[in-house]
């Protein structure tokens, strides 16, 4: 039975080696693909991260623009992508530094979690979980008796149904309550002498 030879190769091309006349040897060549995981790829990804956390507060919030982290679409990762596949790449492509498949996985990856941490996967719902039960505190539902008092301190802004961190709702109690109904006092006062003067109107027409 012949001798078999297995010659792993990294990336880079490697030739063959030579047999000599009369080896019966097989040489089976293995192409062994080197780690991902390298330095400039982790810190691209965590650069990219971290810019796409602070942009994304001004964009989304402020400016309500296309979200950068959708649920489904990751838009700021596959921009990344994009930015390093036709653009470093494109211009790497004579120097043989070029990203890997590998290394664009990572950075893509990377952003991806943490873009979801800053959007949809936390920050994009926890401000309102933190202000929700006294912001919709009412008679009916009882949360600044049933549910405030049993939450801890660290997971609620106030437990105060009138304070203004909670804001003002439809059904809050105390000053929020009397604004709205102050409000709608002043609404239909302004509705019902707009009615008089319409009545009045259509009256003297119809005498004339």
């Amino acid at each position: 039975m012949r001798d078999m030879c297995i010659l792993p190769l990294p990336q880079t091309h490697v030739p063959a080696p030579k047999l000599q006349k009369g080896d019966n040897r097989i040489v089976r060549i293995q192409r062994v693909a080197g780690s991902p995981v390298t330095a400039r790829a982790v810190c691209l990804g965590l650069l990219c991260a971290v810019v796409v956390n602070l942009m994304m507060n001004y964009n989304d919030y402020y400016l309500r623009n296309t979200l950068l982290m959708g649920n489904h679409f990751p838009t700021a990762s596959v921009a990344v992508l994009l930015v390093l596949i036709l653009g470093v790449n494109a211009a790497l492509a004579n120097t043989g530094g070029r990203f890997s498949q590998g290394e664009l996985l990572l950075v893509w990856g990377m952003v991806g979690v943490a873009g979801g941490i800053g959007a949809s996967g936390l920050m994009r719902y926890l401000p309102g979980w933190l202000v929700g039960p006294a912001y919709y505190a009412t008679n009916a539902n009882e949360y600044d008796t049933m549910l405030l008092p049993h939450l801890p301190s660290w997971m609620v802004v106030t437990r105060d149904v009138n304070s203004r961190a909670a804001g003002t709702s439809p059904g809050a109690s105390g000053s929020g309550r009397s604004r709205s109904g102050a409000r709608s006092r002043s609404c239909s006062t302004e509705s019902c002498s707009r009615s008089r003067r319409c009545s009045s109107a259509n009256g003297a027409s119809g005498s004339g």
